[in-house]
């Protein structure tokens, strides 16, 4: 597509301009209006990106890595469950060997496809998982 092309949408022209993801330099075509605001996935690297135009016209866009944002959100429901819990009953035992845990810490990992949030009993090493969530690039993260 060229640079400032005109197209007609929804009773109005819109300017469009091609602006480059930050993660993979896949070419993305955004209208260009002061004011527009958009969340959105790259489709060649499955990117999480934040794309806004100003008033002046000028194009601001920036990238996460789509694991990345997929981890913070299951890092969120861990910590969610987890005050779930301690609100309940006030401590959270080992499922294994009944061992209380104060101050659960969470570790994070990606195993074939599944990231997970755990905590290890220091007592035991059992593993007690908080949440899970399956990668894939159709994963709703919005």
């Amino acid at each position: 597509m060229k640079e400032g092309l005109n197209v007609m949408q929804f009773g109005g022209i819109y300017e469009f301009k091609e602006v480059p993801c930050p993660l993979c330099g896949y070419s993305l075509i955004i209208p260009v209006f002061p004011g527009y605001r958009i969340s959105s996935r790259c489709p060649r690297c499955g990117g999480v990106l934040y794309i806004a135009v100003g008033r002046d016209g000028e194009i601001r866009i920036r990238g996460r890595s789509y694991l990345e944002v997929v981890k913070e959100e299951v890092l969120r429901i861990a910590k969610e469950n987890i005050n779930k819990y301690l609100e309940i009953g006030g401590k959270i035992y080992c499922s294994y060997c009944g061992y209380a845990l104060e101050k659960p810490k969470i570790e994070v990992s990606e195993e074939n496809g599944v990231i997970e949030a755990y905590t290890v009993c220091p007592k035991c090493g059992g593993k007690m998982s908080w949440a899970t969530q399956e990668i894939s690039r159709g994963t709703q993260i919005f």
